[in-house]
């Protein structure tokens, strides 16, 4: 039973995620889709017949991670699985497959990258993320004057 007395010790939890990223949206899997795609045609690779980032974005509004361009074995799981993904500055791939991440992940090794390449790709996509972030003009609310119109005010 609950107390609303001044002496109640409440216990909160609080999660952090670690990786340093606060990230709401698909803009960073869309990022980090588009940057695959570079590398694809940097390299001269064949691809998937679509860019990842077409494929993703339709996944990605369907709501479902299980898609037809996803190479399937007899058993229903990507064989690339089978090889030692590295963590090059990319995350793990599981299966069923997680996020988004993990999806251009292995659409991009499907594609012919490798490990190094797609972990290249995620981190220039959080370069830009970072960037687009810095150079965005920054608002914060203040209380206006008696009389003022704007709602907003360049910090000081």
């Amino acid at each position: 039973m609950l107390s609303s007395s001044a002496s109640d010790h409440r216990r909160r939890l609080l999660i952090l995620d670690f990786d340093g990223t606060v990230c709401l949206g698909d803009e960073l899997t869309m990022l980090y889709a588009h940057q695959a795609d570079e590398l694809i045609a940097q390299h001269g690779l064949p691809g998937l017949g679509r860019s990842i980032a077409r494929i993703v974005a339709q996944a990605l509004s369907s709501d479902s991670l299980s898609i037809p361009e996803i190479d399937v074995d007899e058993n229903g799981e990507p064989p690339l699985l089978r090889e030692t993904f590295g963590v090059q500055g990319a995350h793990p791939v599981a299966w069923p497959l997680q996020d988004g991440y993990q999806l251009v992940q292995l659409l991009g090794r499907q594609a012919g990258l490798d490990d190094a390449q797609t972990g290249q790709a995620f981190m220039a996509a959080r370069r830009r993320i970072v960037g687009r972030a810095w150079s965005r003009p920054t608002f914060t609310r203040r209380r206006r004057p008696v009389g003022s119109s704007r709602r907003c005010v360049p910090p000081v």
